[in-house]
């Protein structure tokens, strides 16, 4: 008997989701697929109506537009703490977030990290792989050294342009433990400053303008 596969499926693009869909009612012959759809990209408010089913595997088309901080929230506490049994699928452009690809396959609900330009036949091998379990994602992995709740508040206060005294008066910490905090979150996500973690999103345009502050431009970077 087929066990059957909750899908939630949420992507901005019309077209790959439409694609996805495709795909997935063709390996209904192999997988016994229900399908959740939705439009435009992943938050965490936007899909919490979906908690009312047990999710098996979510396809995220991820856009890193709005702030790193958010996105690194909602992987590493949100849907941990609300799906801890769903694995991840993620659509993104590799080619813009870098080294930060590694940490999201490091985590351990993240089953795989796909290229957004890929080719549909490339799409179809991948999810009967993934969904059937005849891939092994954890293989020659290294594993990520998850961002720590404070880290993660400091890396979104810091990425939305708030200085690092006003993050430290925010947080009810002193700044230098704030810089403590910048340091190590960065060393985890294997890049050397927050220009450097800015910069995968502005190769597409996606975080122009993220450290952007009133009246000036400061870029922290060390």
């Amino acid at each position: 008997m087929k066990s059957k596969k909750i899908i939630h499926i949420h992507h901005a693009c019309v077209y790959t989701r439409e694609g996805i869909n495709f795909i997935l009612k063709e390996l209904s012959g192999d997988l016994n697929v229900k399908l959740i759809s939705n439009a435009g990209y992943v938050q965490a408010n936007t899909i919490h109506d979906s908690k009312k089913e047990d999710v098996d595997f979510f396809i995220l088309g991820l856009e890193w537009g709005n702030n790193y901080g958010e996105t690194f929230d909602f992987f590493i506490q949100w849907l941990p703490l609300y799906y801890p049994q769903a694995k991840i699928i993620v659509m993104t452009q590799c080619d813009s977030i870098g080294m930060l690809k590694n940490y999201l396959l490091g985590l351990g609900n993240v089953s795989a990290v796909l290229d957004s330009k890929i080719e549909i036949q490339e799409l179809r091998q991948s999810l009967q792989a993934i969904l059937t379990g005849s891939l092994d994602s954890k293989a020659k992995r290294k594993q990520t050294m998850l961002l720590t709740n404070q880290e993660v508040k400091v890396l979104k206060h810091l990425l939305q342009g708030m200085p690092v005294f006003k993050v430290a008066r925010k947080l009810q910490i002193h700044c230098k433990t704030v810089s403590s905090h910048k340091r190590a979150a960065l060393n985890k996500l294997e890049v050397t400053s927050l220009y450097a973690l800015m910069k995968y999103g502005n190769n597409t345009h996606m975080v122009s303008g993220l450290l952007r502050r009133e009246g000036s431009t400061t870029t922290e970077s060390g």
